[in-house]
Parts: structure tokens; sequence; C-alpha cells
């Protein structure tokens, strides 16, 4: 019987000791392998050269519409450290015990301790090949190693080593030592040993190792065959670029096209991965502004007010040499606030600079600098802030911070948090991305989790994520020499939910009223200024103010467009540049965007009550492990989206390109027209295509006003 190995980190001595045959396959043939009958099992795992969190998705896609043959996901972690031995453990036996049953073969530690033993596990180097006087080769993210070293051999290079997928297992130590008599030891010191190179465990390493391994191997040139969508290959490829007696680096389609080699000496804007100017937006083009919306709420320029005075304080404080932290808003930013750090959120930041126009600044600067403009844009402004002086940037410019926290999610976005610490002199704290591994659990997430939370989630994942939020405490206790108060904690979990109920109440008010008291334009900025201040009691005070005036509206029977005739939901980020955008067609068509994920995700994706002698910290894990989830996994983010359009009763649907396809899909199976534009929200800036392609949507769907 032959398990299907989708992914390189899955270790195959523990799939023969199940009784199982292993065959690695890409996961291009994963969908064959299910209709093979030889194939007993599917076993994903999460690591792939080109996107993170593909096999998670492509996991539970099939997991949804597939019982047989058997579905597995063996969730690792690649960084190691207390919390993440224990859970790869976890997961590794858990994997063993739904491999077994299938041939039924007892999966016994001294059967497993033959097959480690035994195993020779694919370390990603093919070795030297006879000298050649053509030019030497080092082929990087492929998936598909004998396909991708024919084509680079027809492109006139000798292949003389390939990198194991997103580096697995190319680092030093990869071929860890199975010394000892416990077996479960072994595949652990194994997998940490070979993952440590990878793009997920460290960006900066896998540069590194794939430098030594071109040393090694005498190669003068680097080929990318990781797909064009792999962000993470972009980031890799700005470093290679920018280190000393760096190769020649290029892609497997450029080679074969023949076109233009970047080399370290070329333009920044080419190394950065574009053949084009850095500033692409209409507004650099035209020197014209983005739309800037109406505010039908009073509370949102005293929002605003407050906001610009909060961040002049966060930069005297941080002058005046506090540490100061910038967080990813999916990082329990909450410790920080209990210890009374100052920060600010990578979200936030970003949004700031595109509402201030001022994207195509800081695209330029990180192209000076050698960085990549165009992917993971909206996450990398904060690292473009240390290259543009405080004079040009937006609200005096945003502090050189001392502390970065960031999840490993998409591969690229370590390194971006990676390059931002060692540009800046920052620590790094980071937390790892896990996965929901079940094959039946609740799907009805947004009614569970406040409250339920302890059984609804894996305890594994919620034990990891603990565990991590405690080892980050101790490091940032140690680098700071503040001491966290667990009362002060508990305080701010308080003043969390109680924000959060308010932001529940708002919602419904919402989706219950027609026509619509408030749109995004006016949700979006009213809810995400507070968000930012979650744990205070600004925070809090200020979400029951919105909602005393959003109250207000509905009483009065005041609306954003009296003829509202179509209900509109934003799926993806905001176009924070453009928050016209959003009003455009209340005249014309009679249209209001009533929904986004913005004060969807406030209302529903926040709450974690801890009463009834719950663990405060354990709640705050249960917050953050599923934050993405609810936005990426298909089982939850599509039930979701379909619950909250029903909710708002929706009558149309607009989403960009960080939207999830399976979401739009499932919304059009609903029976909701969608529009999909394939732009992300940075390039939605004032008018131009995006606006003309929703009207054109809404009259073929809807009609004018008359």
């Amino acid at each position: 019987m032959i398990a299907a190995l989708v992914g390189a980190d899955i270790p195959s001595a523990l799939v023969r000791a199940c009784g199982l045959e292993p065959r690695r396959i890409g996961l291009c043939e994963a969908e064959n392998a299910l209709q093979d009958p030889d194939v007993a099992c599917v076993v994903f795992s999460h690591l792939r050269a080109c996107y993170a969190q593909a096999y998670h998705r492509w996991y539970a896609e099939l997991r949804d519409v597939r019982k047989t043959p058997e579905l597995v996901l063996l969730d690792l972690p690649m960084t190691e450290g207390p919390g993440a031995r224990a859970y790869a453990l976890a997961r590794l036996r858990q994997a063993g015990d739904r491999l077994s049953p299938l041939t039924g073969v007892r999966l016994d530690e001294a059967a497993l301790l033959r097959e480690l033993r035994a195993a020779v596990e694919p370390s990603g180097t093919t070795g030297t090949v006879p000298d050649s006087r053509s030019p030497r080769a080092v082929i990087v993210g492929a998936e598909e190693v004998p396909d991708s070293v024919y084509r680079v051999t027809g492109a006139g290079l000798t292949v003389v080593a390939t990198e194991g997928p997103a580096g697995y297992g190319s680092g030093a130590g990869a071929d860890a030592e199975t010394a000892g008599t416990d077996p479960w030891k072994i595949l652990l010191d194994r997998h940490f040993a070979r993952a440590s190179t990878t793009s997920k465990a460290s960006l900066i390493r896998r540069a590194e190792a794939l430098r030594a391994l071109a040393s090694r191997a005498g190669a003068d040139t680097v080929v990318f065959a990781a797909d064009p969508l792999d962000d993470a290959a972009a980031w890799l490829r700005a470093l290679l670029l920018r280190a000393d007696a760096a190769p020649r680096v290029t892609t497997l389609p450029e080679l074969e096209s023949g076109g233009v080699r970047p080399t370290p000496q070329e333009s920044p804007a080419v190394v950065a991965g574009k053949r084009s100017t850095p500033s692409t937006s209409s507004a650099a083009r035209t020197g014209r502004e983005g739309g800037r919306s109406r505010k039908s709420l009073a509370v949102i320029s005293t929002f605003g007010a407050y906001q610009r005075e909060w961040f002049a304080s966060i930069r005297s404080r941080a002058a005046a040499g506090e540490p100061f932290a910038v967080v990813n808003a999916d990082t329990p930013q909450e410790i920080l606030r209990a210890l009374d750090i100052p920060f600010v959120v990578n979200q936030w930041w970003a949004s700031i600079v595109a509402a201030k126009q001022a994207t195509p600044r800081f695209r330029r600067a990180l192209a000076e600098h050698g960085f990549p403009t165009d992917n993971e844009a909206y996450s990398s402004q904060g690292l473009a802030a240390l290259f543009v002086p405080d004079e040009e940037a937006p609200w005096g410019g945003l502090p050189r911070p001392s502390l970065l926290q960031t999840v490993r999610s998409e591969d690229a976005l370590v390194g971006i948090f990676e390059q931002w610490a060692e540009a800046g002199g920052a620590d790094l704290i980071t937390f790892d991305r896990s996965a929901e591994t079940r094959r039946e659990f609740p799907l009805t997430w947004w009614d569970d989790l406040p409250d339920r939370w302890e059984e609804t989630l894996e305890p594994e994942r919620l034990d990891l994520m603990t565990a991590q939020i405690r080892e980050s405490i101790a490091v940032i206790e140690r680098r700071t020499g503040r001491r966290l108060d667990p009362e002060r904690l508990t305080s701010v979990l308080h003043l969390v939910n109680e924000q959060e109920e308010y932001y529940r109440r708002i919602r419904d008010l919402v989706a219950a009223t027609s026509p619509a008291p408030v749109s995004i334009a006016d949700t979006m900025p009213a809810t995400m200024i507070p968000q930012w201040h979650r744990g205070t009691e600004w925070g809090r005070d200020a979400a029951r103010d919105l909602h005393a005036e959003v109250a207000r509206r509905v009483d009065r029977g005041e609306a954003v467009c009296a003829r509202e005739r179509v209900r509109v939901m934003w799926v993806g980020r905001g176009t924070w540049q453009n928050m016209r955008l959003y009003q455009a067609f209340g005249e014309s068509h009679g249209a209001v965007f009533v929904w986004s994920m913005y004060l969807g995700l406030a209302a529903d994706g926040y709450l974690r009550y801890f009463d009834r002698g719950r663990d405060p910290l354990r709640s705050l894990a249960a917050r953050f492990l599923t934050m993405g989830d609810e936005l990426r996994m298909p089982s939850w983010s599509a039930a979701w989206h379909v619950a909250e359009a029903r909710r708002h009763r929706v009558d149309a649907v607009v989403g960009i390109a960080d939207a999830e396809p399976h979401v739009l899909d499932e919304l059009e199976r609903e029976g909701l027209p969608v529009l999909r534009i394939r732009a992300d929200n940075l390039s939605l800036d004032g008018g131009g295509p995006a606006e003309h392609r929703i009207g054109a949507f809404l009259d073929e769907h809807f009609g004018r006003l008359r």
C-alpha cells in the first residue's frame, strides 16, 4: 500500500514503520494520487517552495469533499523551542496513529528506530557533475527536480546542485545523527536540523546555506525554478543579490527566453524583481491623489485627532530611549500593552502610508536598497520606513523599532521581518502558525469561539501558542528589564472583550438596517483606529461611542444612501488610499458597501472569555492561533463569509487579489454575482480601472437608478 507524500518534511521512516510505502509527489499530482487505487492515503505537510499556506489549503479543500483515501496533515513547526518540540512530537505521534490502522501494522518503536537508521531522507543536493565549460548552476526551489534539471541543461548550463524545497535539508546539520535509542527524539532532531534553513524558519539562513551550496559545488549561477507567485523567492533573490561576491541570479523563465539576467550591478528596480519603474500607481503618474471619502460619523474625526496625539507620544517615548515595537496584526500585542511597551501595528502603518498617498515614495526607497517592491508590498512599508527621511514620511515618520514581532505564516513575511530586524538593529520575536488537522471539527466558529474556545480548538494548537507566548514574555522581559504583572494582563484582556462586544452590536445594527446607516467607508476607519488600541480604556470607550452614534442614526432613520437597492460585500484588504471608491456608486446605482472584514472580524474574531477559572494567557493564545484561519482556511472562511452575506442581506460581492478564491466561489454558489479584481489593495488608487469595472459590473447585474 502506498502513502503519497506531499511535502519534503514528511519522514519516510515513520511511513514505512506503519507498513506503507512512501511515494513523494508534487502538489500538482495530489488529485491524480486520489484516483490511484494503490494509494491508501495522501499525507500533506505545510512545507512548499511556492506558498507556505498552499498545502494547508489543499488539504482543507480536499478534506471537505473527500472521504477516501485517507487524508493526513502533518503540521510541523520550522523553528525549534520547547513548545515547538512538544507540538511536533504530538503531531508525529498523531500521524502514526492515523496511518497504522490503514495497514493493521502496529507502530512499534523498535521498527521505527530500524527505519530511521536505514532511511536516507532527501538532502536536496545532487552533488557535482564532471567539469564542463558551460556555466555551472544551482537550482533553487524546484519541486520537480528532474524536469528543472532538464530545462536548465537545455538552456546551456550544467546543473551541479539543487536546493531542497524551500531550503529543507540544504543547510548545515541536515543529516542529523541517528544516535540514541529514542526514535521520537531522533525524528525531532532530524526534522529541526533539516528545517533550520527553510524560508519559514529563516530566509537569511536559507540564503547563507544557498551561497555555501553554490560555493561547494563551484556554481557561478543560481537559477530560481519557483512559481512566479512565490513571494519568498523575490525576497530570497534580493538577499542573494545584495551579498558580497554574489553569484549571477536568474529565473528559469528568463533563462529559457534568453532575457536579461539580473546581476548585482543592475538597477535597484531590476534587483527588486520588476523591470519597470518602482512607482506604478496612477497617483504617481498623474500627480493626482486618490479620492477621499465623505465621513458620515462624527466620531471618526475625534478618533483621528486622538490617533495623531497618540502617535506623537509614541515618537517622543521612542526618542527618549524607551523600547518601541512594531508588530504584525496577528501577534499577541496584548502582552506589550500589559508591559507598557509602546508599539505600532505594521498593517496600521501601511494603511497610513497608503492613505497619505506615500506608497510611491516608500516603494522607491525599497527599490533603492535592493528590496522587492511588489511582493508583499503591504507588509513591507515598515521596512521601507527605515530608508525614508522623517520629513518625507507621514506623521513625521515611523520610529526605528527595537523590537519586531510576527507570525511564521507566509514565507515572505518571515524574510521581510528578518531583513527589517537586520537593517534596523531590532530584536525579532516570532510565533509559529499552526494548522487545523482534524477531519471533522466545528464550522460555526463565530458562535463557538467566544466562550467555547477550549472545546472548539485542538488542544495541541492551544498548547503550542500558549508555550510560545510564555517564551516571548521571557524574551521581552530579559531584553527590556520589565516584568509582566498578571493582574495587569487580566485587566487588559477584560478591556479587549468589552471593546469587541460593542463591535458585535454595531455589526448587527448595520446588518439588520435598510437602508444602511453607514457604509464601510465609515466603519473601516471607525473600527480600526480603536482596534489598534485594544486593551485600553480609550479603545473600549471609542467602540462604545461608535456604537452609540450608529444606534442614533438607526433610530433617526439616517442612511448613507436613501435610495439603497444594492448591498455589496467587499472581500479582501481595504483601499485605504481611495476610500471614496466605496461611496462612488450610491447616486448612480443605489449601491452601498455594507460589509468588510474589518468590522466583521472585530465582531467575531477576537472575543475570548476566560471566566470560570480559565487561564487568561490560554484565552489569549486561543485568540491568535486562529487569526488567519477565519479568512484563509477553506472550511471556516467560506462558511463565515456566506453567513455574513446572509446576515447582511448582501446582493453582490467584489473581491480583490488577496481574497481567497474558494471564498468567492462559495459566495457565487450562494447565488451572488461576484466581481474579481486582479489587483492588490495598494494598486487600487484614485479612480481608474477598478472604479470602471465595478460600475460596469453593477450596470450588468442591477442597472442604474432612474
